[in-house]
């Protein structure tokens, strides 16, 4: 599992320590994750002479990339990345990497155990640009990802005293992005109409309706990240994963971090083109966070809870719930204490407000 956090402490200087402090003020500051991994980043690179880095903050359910904050390569590298790389590399695999011990990990170190110990990420992402020293930092817990920050250096090797920096980070940086998340995700609400996206045999999109556009917009278009928005991967991805007659349901996705952020339920269908060439339908469809129990076991609570939990906001009476769930009234009575208790309420009405995305700005979890 690594080192306890004590015990790492004591590899650091009075100048990592100092960095450390100031990175843990970031991390707990309540920004939203785009700025969160900005800022975290802009400290990293001066801290450490990076060369070039990429963040990824990652939808906890399906370890897909959501955002993306990256510097030292250009755009056009990130085509590259999705055309030849992601899908088919082990090292930008997020989800098996939330599955490993280790939470800080060397390039050479993912590699270990691979064939012919060579990976596609290695020629697209590191070896073009110069880039020969980069380390890995998961930001998972218990197999549940939240983001992966990878760190790129072109001459000088990560020493021990670095790498300690970074273990030390690792659990104070997942919790900003998971906290980032669940305010996103409270506050979130359902887009008005469905958003239609249509891409090409290649996986490129070459079509989509104007609610689709709105998730398209990227947060960072400005910088040149249009063509990283959450969207872009998640098509990508349903397309490739489609049989030719095949239908995929992802049930909740949170796009666009921050103030912006909106709740769908993605599907995608396998259609033929006028021509008889293959095309992907994507569909985009207004959902609320508390639609399914699964979603809300990212705010920590069981799955029994999340079920308890969902069934007050449909309004049932704890009799109606047990007769549901097959538990005693009692039972779910208890459940229900422990949901107020985690989620920092007293009350149905309350629970169901803070759960419907409506949580006064003065509770805790509450939109800022």
């Amino acid at each position: 599992m690594g080192a306890y956090p004590w015990v790492t402490m004591r590899r650091l200087g009075p100048a990592s320590r100092a960095e450390l402090a100031a990175l843990k003020r970031l991390c707990y500051m309540g920004l939203d994750s785009e700025t969160l991994c900005r800022r975290v980043t802009g400290r990293l690179t001066r801290a450490l002479a990076l060369d070039a880095f990429c963040f990824p903050a990652a939808d906890p359910s399906t370890a897909l990339p959501v955002h993306i904050v990256h510097e030292g390569r250009p755009p056009e590298a990130f085509d590259e990345f999705l055309d030849r790389v992601y899908l088919r590399s082990i090292i930008s695999d997020i989800g098996r990497c939330a599955a490993l011990p280790r939470r800080v990990l060397l390039v050479e170190e993912m590699l270990e155990g691979s064939l012919g110990g060579r990976d596609p990420y290695v020629d697209v992402m590191l070896r073009p640009y110069g880039l020969h020293h980069e380390v890995h930092l998961s930001l998972a817990l218990r197999g549940t990802p939240w983001g992966h920050l990878c760190l790129s250096r072109r001459t000088r090797e990560y020493d021990r005293e670095e790498r300690a920096l970074l273990e030390c980070l690792v659990p104070h940086l997942r919790a900003g992005l998971r906290a980032a998340w669940l305010r996103a995700a409270m506050s979130a609400r359902p887009d008005v109409g469905i958003g239609v996206v249509l891409l090409d045999g290649a996986g490129r999109i070459e079509m989509a309706n104007a609610v689709a556009e709105r998730f398209l917009a990227s947060p960072g278009a400005a910088s040149g990240l249009a063509p990283l928005a959450g969207l872009r991967w998640l098509a990508r991805l349903l397309c490739r994963t489609l049989d030719d007659d095949g239908v995929l349901t992802v049930p909740l996705v949170v796009l666009g971090h921050g103030g912006g952020a909106r709740a769908c339920r993605l599907s995608a269908e396998r259609v033929p083109h006028d021509d008889g060439s293959p095309r992907t339908l994507i569909l985009l469809e207004p959902t609320r966070f508390t639609e399914t129990p699964g979603a809300l076991r990212a705010l920590g609570l069981t799955g029994r809870e999340a079920d308890v939990a969902c069934a007050v906001v449909r309004g049932a009476t704890a009799a109606d719930t047990a007769r549901q769930l097959g538990i005693s009234p009692h039972t779910v009575l208890h459940h229900l204490r422990r949901v107020y208790e985690k989620l920092g309420v007293s009350s149905r009405p309350e629970l169901a407000l803070r759960l419907a995305g409506v949580a006064r700005r003065d509770q805790p979890g509450g939109t800022r």
